[in-house]
């Protein structure tokens, strides 16, 4: 009798245990959204990036499970030759948005200084947002809206690329406008 006393002892101890660690996981991963703030600008490729989209806070993050490797959050290419530059980010969700994903390219950057986002004929800088029912709503540039950036920092030794950005895209499908406005971005390429 005693030794099944000890073993439902043991397999509720295990239970309540388990119980526990899967509180405790479920609470570290949850992210206060309310809370999100814009990274600091800075200029030592300290791999930040985001913005307010409409006046809310934008920033890349995967909801994938964290023993399983996922790919990065965002990517930053810089071609020194051609002085053409290529960011992308993505955000995921778990609610009726799967994800959403900005590309931006900038063209003949040599220096710091004041450009624009690549011309409506190419149409590479954009903002999709896919909904977990596949549909997509792709906004990009068009003509007479907001189209800056400004590079702060560049490094071709180091490879780091520092600045700031905003945008107003277009979705001709759903004839609606996106404001990205105080964009930043501090990345190594």
């Amino acid at each position: 009798m005693e030794i099944a006393t000890n073993f439902q002892v043991e397999g509720r101890i295990k239970r309540v245990v388990i119980i526990l660690c899967a509180l405790l996981l479920s609470l570290s991963c949850k992210k206060d959204e309310d809370n999100e703030t814009l990274p600091p600008l800075t200029t030592i490729g300290a791999g930040s990036f985001g913005f307010l989209l409409n006046n809310e806070v934008w920033l890349p993050k995967q909801m994938r499970f964290p023993i399983f490797p996922s790919p990065s959050e965002f990517d930053c290419n810089y071609f020194p030759e051609s002085g053409r530059l290529w960011i992308s980010a993505r955000r995921e969700y778990n609610d009726s948005i799967k994800y959403e994903d900005i590309y931006l390219e900038v063209y003949s950057i040599f220096h710091t200084g004041q450009y624009s986002f690549d011309n409506v004929e190419y149409g590479n800088t954009s903002f999709e947002r896919v909904y977990t029912d596949q549909s997509t709503v792709r906004y990009s540039v068009k003509e007479f809206l907001t189209n800056n950036c400004e590079i702060m920092f560049l490094d071709t030794t180091q490879k780091i690329i520092s600045g700031t950005f905003n945008i107003s895209l277009f979705s001709p499908t759903t004839n609606k406008r996106i404001d990205i406005t105080n964009g930043i971005f501090d990345l190594k390429y």
